[in-house]
């Protein structure tokens, strides 16, 4: 436990400002008080009391016997401002009459909740949370008055008694359900009465049997994530929207019109469905997918990515006979349903060349060989891009082709190569992950999975997923502004003997080297901070001699 002595009580003279929690606090007070007065210490100008993690109070009987002590306890310097960080906005507005000495805040609005001190919402980064189902005029002129910009809604699926008008100030809303039903068959359909004519990004979240018929004048990225049985109808417009991202739902089903769209990315969908036709759309991703039912779509100028899916339908033309015609290709029926991108590669019989990375977030997107990011990055969320079969029981036996230093065409037998430019200041990883089933590709760096194995540059470090071997290279890239760094990431394959190594090398160098158990090798570039990123698949020459002599002995 913390306790601070009288020789070192001084260093609270220059504190401007104290965080922690209310156990901690409450120790403090207890230590250097007596009656209401300082015994030694005077407290900074500012103190926030929260719990564990900067988490808000939860405003209980527990909490409100510890505020009556601290009240008859704190000290009445007029020096210090002491807030108490409360998780939601009380409805009897009698409890705020417990918060005399102490200043009130708080994290959450509610559609019930009292009008009084309702003003002293916590907007950090213009987010505001609310839960409820219908919103008030109170609630509206808190964000209004607070600038809000994101609104996070956690919806109660009770009826909404009136429409809700979101304010001109926010751009962004992510809803989510506060699902009772977890099977979905209650019969109810939800509807929710939002005017989101402001909106530009929405992000449905957990949700169950909710239909939309709304109209989003400016919507340009809509995501809809865990949910089931999600609906937007004819009379739904979205003139506006750009992007289309679908995370591991069930049933959704789009019958208005897209004309604008861009983007369409869909992981783990079941029973997608779209009715109209995309006469925009430049990228089509599907990932580990089954029935997704599209209008017919040239693909000549446009990015087309499937991998491990099934049952993948354009205007009710199995996907199998309508990719052939864009290939003059026969064993495309043998692969299809592991994989397939547009363009298609050049490459001859036998040739192994590496799959294009496809981006798995929005904020993040590969045009042609660089990695771009779309708008501000936030802080402490992680991107990722991938490639996938970069080594499986399909291409094992295949030879690599790549481009040596003379510009002339070579391939190399049981060996798997990128390179990666990164160029100034970035905290990324390279690396390689066994693609499984319940694999995560959100909000998280490669080396951090099970099964995988990743070079990180803010620490050197080499991370082996859940391992506890993981080792310090000593050498970091992309630290150092307008400065470029060149990694790769490699795989060798012993056939019979059935071993593989994975390999790392920095600026021309192995780093590392060690075995690696798996049969179904996917690419990883994940990304924080980064500046430019460029990757090089083996169009070009590599900076590493892949015919260095013992790169294929194995220890």
């Amino acid at each position: 436990m913390l306790r601070f002595r009288d020789k070192t009580h001084k260093i609270f003279y220059v504190f401007e400002l104290l965080v922690n929690r209310l156990g901690f606090i409450h120790r403090l007070i207890d230590d250097y008080t007596e009656n209401g007065k300082e015994k030694y210490l005077r407290l900074p100008k500012i103190v926030l009391i929260d719990t564990i993690g900067g988490n808000p109070i939860e405003l209980n009987a527990f909490f409100l016997n510890k505020l009556k002590w601290l009240e008859q306890v704190l000290p009445n310097n007029k020096n210090s401002t002491v807030y108490i960080k409360i998780k939601r906005h009380p409805v009897d507005k009698a409890v705020l009459n417990f918060f005399k000495k102490t200043t009130y805040i708080y994290d959450i609005c509610s559609s019930n909740m009292c009008e009084k001190l309702s003003e002293r919402i916590v907007c950090e980064s213009g987010v505001i949370d609310i839960e409820g189902s219908t919103v008030s005029p109170i609630i509206n002129r808190i964000i209004e008055n607070s600038y809000a910009t994101i609104i996070y809604f956690k919806y109660s699926n009770e009826v909404m008694k009136t429409t809700w008008v979101i304010p001109k100030s926010v751009s962004k809303i992510i809803l989510l359900s506060n699902n009772n039903d977890e099977d979905g068959d209650d019969g109810d359909t939800r509807v929710l009465d939002i005017n989101f004519s402001y909106i530009k990004t929405l992000k449905n979240l957990s949700f169950i049997e909710v239909k939309f018929d709304n109209e989003f004048l400016c919507l340009e990225s809509l995501s809809v994530v865990k949910s089931v049985a999600t609906k937007f109808t004819k009379k739904c417009k979205m003139n506006a929207l750009l992007e289309i991202e679908l995370w591991d739902v069930d049933e959704v089903a789009f019958t208005c019109e897209l004309a604008h769209l861009n983007t369409l990315f869909v992981y783990k969908g079941n029973k997608i469905a779209f009715s109209e036709k995309f006469d925009s759309l430049k990228r089509l991703t599907v990932i580990s997918s089954e029935f997704v039912y599209l209008p017919e779509i040239d693909f000549s100028n446009k990015i087309v990515h499937f991998s491990n899916s099934k049952a993948i339908n354009f205007n009710r033309i199995n996907s199998l006979e309508y990719i052939q015609n864009y290939s003059d290709k026969n064993d495309l029926k043998n692969d299809l349903e592991n994989f397939f991108e547009f363009p298609i590669p050049i490459k001859e019989e036998g040739e192994w060349k590496m799959s294009k990375f496809v981006s798995m977030s929005p904020r993040v997107e590969v045009v042609g060989n660089e990695i771009i990011r779309k708008g501000e990055n936030e802080e402490d969320l992680y991107d990722m891009v991938v490639s996938y079969r970069f080594i499986d029981e399909f291409n094992s036996n295949d030879k690599m082709r790549f481009i040596t230093e003379n510009d002339e065409i070579a391939t190399i037998a049981n060996v798997r190569y990128f390179e990666v430019e990164v160029t100034g200041n970035s905290y990324v990883g390279v690396g390689i992950i066994n693609v499984f089933e319940d694999i995560n590709y959100i909000n998280t760096m490669i080396g951090w999975q099970k099964m995988s194995c990743g070079y990180h540059s803010d620490d050197r470090m080499i991370y082996n997923g859940d391992d506890t071997s993981d080792y310090d290279t000593g050498i970091r890239y992309g630290e150092k502004t307008e400065v470029t760094n060149v990694v790769g990431v490699g795989f060798v394959v012993d056939l019979e003997e059935v071993i593989f190594d994975v390999f790392f090398i920095c600026n021309k160098k192995i780093v590392y080297r060690k075995h690696f158990d798996a049969d179904n090798i996917a690419a990883v570039i994940s990304l924080n901070v980064f500046n430019k990123i460029a990757i090089n698949y083996g169009e070009k020459p590599f900076k590493f001699d892949l015919t260095f002599s013992g790169l294929l002995n194995f220890h």
